[in-house]
């Protein structure tokens, strides 16, 4: 809404790049792809999950050497 404007960080040109048809998991970028984020409800994904979403988001331009994974 647009009165919690006066609190920096809370708009944001965040758009889902992917997301599970189940909502296991998402991915969320914005226009400039200076930002990267895959968010999983489990904490961890199945290799072959993360593997295939890295192999998509190559292939959309994205640049896979700034993602970080977070531990378990």
């Amino acid at each position: 809404p647009e009165w919690l404007s006066f609190i920096p960080l809370v708009w944001g040109d965040y758009w889902i790049i992917d997301l599970d048809p189940q909502y296991q998991w998402v991915v969320v970028s914005e226009p400039k792809r200076e930002y990267l984020w895959i968010l999983s409800r489990t904490p961890q994904l199945p290799a072959a999950t993360y593997q295939a979403l890295q192999s998509k988001l190559s292939g959309l331009g994205f640049d896979l050497r700034r993602l970080e994974l977070s531990p378990p």
